[in-house]
C-alpha cells in the first residue's frame, strides 16, 4: 500500500501465516460492495493445504463448533463453540503428506487450521498445532488462498 499513489481499501484478510491473493479495491463504494459479497459468502474462497499424514478419504465434511479460548486458541468446543463447517477434496497424497483443496463454509478464525488439527492432520508448518514429535518443515504454514469473485463483480464496473 505504500507503494500505491491512491488510497487502498482492503476487501478481506489472510492470517500472516498464509500465503495467498489478497483483494483491494480503489473506491471506498467498492470496498462497501466487496466487503458485503465476502460477509453474504457469494466469493468462493479455496484454500489449497499440505496437511500430516495420508488422509484416507477423498473428500470430507468437518462439521465441528469451534470456539475461541482465552489464549487466543481456537479449538473445538462441542458445547460452547459457534457452527463450523470445512469441506475439504484430496488432490495428492506424498506419502506422510496429503495435499487438499479446502472450502471453508464458515468464516471462524483459525478455522482450516483447528478443523484439520481435530482429526488428526494439522497444516504443515503450524508450529502451535503439529503432530507430537514432528520438527518444523516451514516457517510459514503450507497453504495459499485464492478468492474467486462472482461474474457479476465484473460487469457492474467497480474498481
Amino acid at each position: 500500500m505504500a507503494q500505491f499513489p491512491e488510497k487502498l481499501y482492503v476487501a478481506h484478510r489472510l492470517d500472516k501465516e498464509f500465503s495467498g491473493a489478497i483483494l483491494f479495491a480503489l473506491k471506498e463504494a467498492t470496498h462497501k460492495f466487496l466487503t458485503q459479497q465476502f460477509s453474504e459468502h457469494t466469493v468462493d474462497k479455496t484454500y489449497i493445504a499440505l496437511t500430516h499424514g495420508a488422509i484416507q478419504s477423498e473428500s470430507s465434511i468437518i462439521d465441528k463448533p469451534l470456539r475461541e479460548f482465552g489464549s487466543g486458541r481456537v479449538g473445538v468446543d462441542a458445547e460452547r463453540g459457534k457452527p463450523s463447517l470445512t469441506e475439504f477434496r484430496v488432490m495428492e497424497r506424498f506419502g506422510a503428506y496429503t495435499l487438499i483443496k479446502v472450502h471453508r463454509r464458515t468464516g471462524r478464525r483459525h478455522q482450516i487450521r483447528a478443523h484439520l488439527y481435530s482429526i488428526g492432520h494439522p497444516l504443515v508448518g503450524d508450529l502451535v498445532r503439529r503432530q507430537d514429535g514432528a520438527k518444523p518443515v516451514s516457517a510459514r504454514h503450507a497453504t495459499f488462498a485464492a478468492s474467486h469473485l462472482p461474474a457479476s463483480v465484473g460487469r457492474v464496473g467497480h474498481s
